[in-house]
């Protein structure tokens, strides 16, 4: 346990240098240079300008975006105060908006020339919607028989606006394809993003004349109709080659993604790696080679215990630890954190590792990538059961970043305060079956009865890789009333069924958590990663969690409980 005392004997001089560092760094970043002007083109599938585009600059996952505006002739020109990990989106009319990342180190001038790729479903569109606004609300358009859709919309202003979605229902957890219309009097910018998961940012507006029904007219035949993906080119190079192993990267994870069948899965999926592999090898520029490391740990880690190791280390020795790498890595709020995570995996001794993530926290200049080094050092000590450097990193968290996202998940976790831990009683909860709608799922219902709360995803694979332990504790405990409660985070109802019809049947209590209601349980479960498994005894006082029921422990905890008791 935590204690005043236990702080006490905490290495002081380690702590204050820290501190001090954190400090330092905040005031007076290592990476501050000169300006760094940018200015290029950026241009529709055909090569040509397009009626209406955006670059969008955003600097870290909280910062201010910085949006760019893009002249007649596809020209842009802004500057930039000091190198780092960017993330640029280019967006433009009827087009995918393009994410990549914007590496900088020392450069001075950059010259940057973009071509988007065109919306793929402009060749044969299907069912379309019209979503007015920013609003959820979507009308089907009726297919006309010039091959043009069209709908009538009621107006309730004297300007409507209006975008269109396309090609499957509305889906909670995946983007939806959203353009602009062609018919409208003007377009207008979406400049409040997310960007990194629309396809289109511009609404059409249309004015609205007197009539408070308008009609509207959706033509595909005049969308571009060029197939070619998107291109990137730069001046000093080394900026276009860095968004374009992002860009390829990427698709070989969706590739990985896309497969159902498992066994073709794993096929692919080490396909994929060993293609990485021999990149990396084969790559002289050391900052391609760094990132084309972190890309690799990041979109396609290695599955077997075995592979990896080789890479993990060369990653901490070679990467150094002010990179703007980290940064950019670190948009996400668990990015940098979960590449440390695998990287870590590989490793066969830990002092490499805590050195890095030591040196990491004293000398990068990003505040974002302290925060997750922070978050994933404090989880690494209490793994190891080093409760000294687990207190200390987590003070300097609450200190010295009090406001981040991962100050409060290692609160929700190793908090002295909080509620989900062995001796407390389970949070009052209630959930709708996701087998029978008309059946409620509560914690008094369950009264009586020792269960496990399961949270998790069809997307987690280490979630997956729990499964069978519960379906060995199931099996062998159900006749005694153990039951199992699986939540479902972040999943469409399709996702589930065909997950237990094609993998694991899962035959027992199954619930799914509703987008709007994801941070609501989060908070009531005190939840920061799945899975997180919660035991809970018949009297409803929580037995036990997270690590003691991971890796097949629960098998142990429940034959001491059960089996113990006879």
């Amino acid at each position: 346990m935590f204690s005043a005392n236990l702080m006490r004997h905490c290495t002081a001089r380690l702590a204050a240098a820290l501190l001090l560092a954190v400090a330092l760094l905040s005031i007076s970043p290592a990476l501050a240079l000169a300006q760094i002007e940018l200015s290029g083109t950026l241009l529709q599938a055909d090569g040509l300008p397009m009626t209406a585009s955006r670059l969008v600059v955003q600097n870290g996952p909280d910062d201010t975006s910085l949006v760019v505006p893009v002249d007649a002739d596809g020209r842009f020109a802004f500057t930039l105060d000091e190198p780092g990990g960017y993330g640029l989106y280019a967006t433009g009319l009827h087009h995918e908006t393009l994410q990549m990342p914007l590496i900088l180190t020392d450069q001075k001038k950059v010259a940057l020339h973009i071509r988007l790729q065109a919306h793929t479903f402009a060749l044969a569109p299907d069912t379309l919607y019209a979503v007015l606004g920013a609003s959820d609300k979507a009308i089907r358009m009726q297919r006309q028989p010039d091959e043009t859709f069209a709908v009538r919309l009621e107006a309730y202003a004297d300007t409507l606006a209006y975008r269109i979605r396309y090609g499957f229902e509305a889906s909670e957890f995946s983007s939806n394809k959203m353009v602009a219309g062609t018919m409208h009097d003007r377009l207008v910018f979406n400049d409040s993003g997310p960007f990194w998961d629309s396809e289109g940012d511009f609404f059409s507006v249309v004015d609205v004349k007197g009539d408070p029904f308008v009609d509207i007219t959706f033509d595909p035949a005049v969308l571009p109709q060029h197939a070619l993906g998107p291109t990137v080119g730069s001046d000093p190079p080394v900026i276009a080659r860095i968004a374009s192993i992002y860009l390829d990267v990427e698709k070989r994870a969706r590739r990985i993604g896309s497969t159902g069948n498992f066994v073709h899965h794993i096929f692919v999926a080490n396909r994929e790696r060993r293609a990485i592999r021999k990149q990396i090898a084969r790559e002289q520029e050391a900052l391609v080679r760094q990132w084309l490391l972190l890309r690799y740990f990041d979109r396609l880690p290695p599955a077997l215990p075995i592979s990896g190791k080789r890479l993990a280390r060369e990653a901490l020795e070679s990467i150094p630890t002010d990179s703007p790498l980290w940064s950019y890595e670190a948009w996400s709020p668990v990015g940098a954190s979960n590449i440390m995570y695998w990287i870590g995996q590989k490793l066969k001794g830990k002092e490499l590792l805590n050195s890095y993530v030591r040196r990491i926290i004293e000398e990068h200049p990003d505040p974002a990538v302290r925060a997750q080094f922070l978050y994933r050092g404090v989880y690494w000590a209490h793994h190891e059961g080093d409760e000294r450097t687990k207190w200390l990193y987590f003070s300097i968290l609450q200190d010295s970043h009090a406001d981040t996202r991962q100050a409060e998940w290692v609160h929700r976790r190793f908090g002295l305060d909080r509620a989900l831990q062995a001796g407390n009683a389970v949070p009052q909860f209630s959930f709708v079956s996701f087998d029978d709608p008309a059946v409620t799922i509560t914690n008094t219902g369950l009264s009586g009865q020792m269960y496990l709360l399961d949270f998790w995803g069809t997307w987690c694979s280490p979630c997956i890789k729990e499964i069978p332990y519960l379906e060995e504790a199931y099996d062998q405990y159900k006749a005694s009333g153990f039951e199992i409660v699986s939540i479902a985070f972040l999943d469409d109802p399709t996702d589930i069924e065909q997950f237990r019809k094609d993998r694991h049947p899962m035959p027992w209590l199954h619930t799914r958590v509703a987008r709007k209601d994801d941070e609501a349980v989060k908070a009531l479960f005190e939840i920061t990663g799945i899975p997180r498994p919660i035991l809970v005894g018949e009297d409803g006082i929580i037995l036990a969690a997270d690590r003691e029921l991971l890796d097949g422990k629960l098998l142990d905890v429940l034959a001491a409980l059960y089996d113990g008791a006879e």
